[in-house]
């Protein structure tokens, strides 16, 4: 059954199938649509009004850069896209719909070694991930560039070890993007911090100036408490899950009003997603620590509730956690 629908798949696209299962074999790229349905491992919420404007330039045949500060959820909105384009077509059928959403993330991957020890092949991997985008048709796929200026970085890593030659270095990742941008070959929603977009805009060569203007740049704005409250319950089964907690209404309200309170060098909803899934953490530490060493404690669920967040804030901060009239 599952070979007769590839084979129906295959027939009735006119991009090349062989490059949907190829692009997975690719350490870093990502298939964001399979992922629709599994809710609870995958949440979103929130941000209506950015799926609106990326769908509507997407349906329009035009890439999405996403700016905005670390921590506020650009990476997840390919997700919110796929769900998005799932629903969207089961209630229509139409094609502008049918597009597949993959994600091409480098940063996590590079940071931790995978990509640094041999940068020469994480260029020419990103490369064939071009490559093969452009194969399926920009019709077929929506690829999710996550932190686009990593691109740079890796064509600067490769040119001061002295391995590129001059014909590579004019196609460079970022000169490769750029082409298959203007020529409409690809369609792309990239992130961006905001610092990175400034560096973007202000260089003086003419691709890069060109390359801002390949996008429909959307700046994305920090959830307010009430929105973060939102997204922060729709995380809350997944690291009820990933913790072995049971996580009380309370403690949730009182993790949006503490990170947004205390924590102010970071952003939302980020930081409350962290807070709550340090609680946990510091919960179960605790109660094995004051569990007797024949009685293991790690398969026993720990409830977590406000005071606990309330511990790690002042754990962290040093603060004593006061009380609005009116929490989110």
């Amino acid at each position: 059954m599952q070979s007769a629908t590839r084979t129906a798949e295959k027939s009735s696209s006119s991009g090349n199938f062989e490059a949907f299962e190829q692009l997975l074999t690719i350490p870093y790229v990502y298939c964001i649509s399979h992922r629709v349905g599994e809710l609870e491992q995958f949440p979103f919420e929130a941000y209506d009004d950015v799926i609106d404007e990326t769908l509507k330039a997407i349906c329009n045949g035009n890439s999405v850069l996403l700016v905005g500060e670390p921590g506020i959820g650009k990476r997840s909105l390919s997700l919110g896209l796929a769900r998005r384009l799932a629903s969207l077509r089961k209630e229509s059928g139409n094609p502008l719909y049918s597009r597949t959403v993959y994600t091409l993330s480098l940063g996590n991957y590079f940071w931790s070694g995978g990509g640094s020890n041999n940068i020469k092949e994480m260029q020419q991997n990103v490369r064939n991930v071009f490559s093969l985008v452009e194969e399926a048709g920009p019709e077929h796929i929506v690829l999710c560039i996550d932190d686009i200026d990593i691109l740079g970085f890796v064509d600067r890593l490769v040119n001061e070890t002295g391995e590129a030659s001059q014909s590579k270095q004019l196609f460079s990742l970022e000169n490769t993007l750029r082409f298959l941008l203007f020529d409409k070959k690809v369609l792309c929603l990239c992130t961006c911090i905001r610092s990175a977009y400034k560096r973007l805009i202000d260089s003086d060569t003419y691709y890069d100036e060109k390359f801002t203007k390949a996008f429909r740049v959307i700046h994305m704005k920090p959830p307010n408490a009430s929105v973060s409250l939102q997204i922060l319950k729709a995380h809350k089964s997944r690291i009820e899950v990933e913790n072995n907690a049971s996580i009380t209404d309370e403690a949730v309200v009182s993790t949006v009003h503490c990170a947004d309170r205390y924590l102010s060098h970071r952003a939302m909803p980020e930081k409350a997603i962290d807070v709550l899934s340090a609680a946990c953490s510091l919960v179960r530490t605790n109660k094995c620590k004051n569990t007797e060493p024949d009685k293991s404690s790690s398969s026993t669920e720990v409830v977590v509730d406000r005071k606990d967040v309330e511990s790690l804030i002042h754990a962290w901060c040093g603060v004593t956690v006061q009380h609005d009239a009116e929490m989110p």
